[in-house]
C-alpha cells in the first residue's frame, strides 16, 4: 500500500487571513518538510439584480 500524505486545503473570502496563516506555517521551525501548491478559481459578483438575487459577471 503506498504510503498516504496527509493534505491541507485553505480556502476563505479576500482579507480573512490566508496569506497569514500561510506564511507562518512555513516560515516557523518545526520540522516538517512543507510543499505549497496555489490554485486561485476566482468568482466575482458584479451587483445586485433583484433582492435577494445575486448577478454574477464571469471572471
Amino acid at each position: 500500500m503506498p504510503q498516504q500524505i496527509p493534505v491541507t486545503i485553505v480556502t476563505g473570502l479576500p482579507g480573512s487571513g490566508k496569506a497569514e496563516l500561510l506564511h507562518r506555517i512555513l516560515s516557523e521551525a518545526h520540522g516538517r518538510r512543507i510543499a505549497l501548491v496555489r490554485a486561485c478559481v476566482v468568482h466575482r459578483i458584479s451587483a445586485v439584480d433583484q433582492p435577494g438575487r445575486t448577478k454574477v459577471s464571469p471572471a
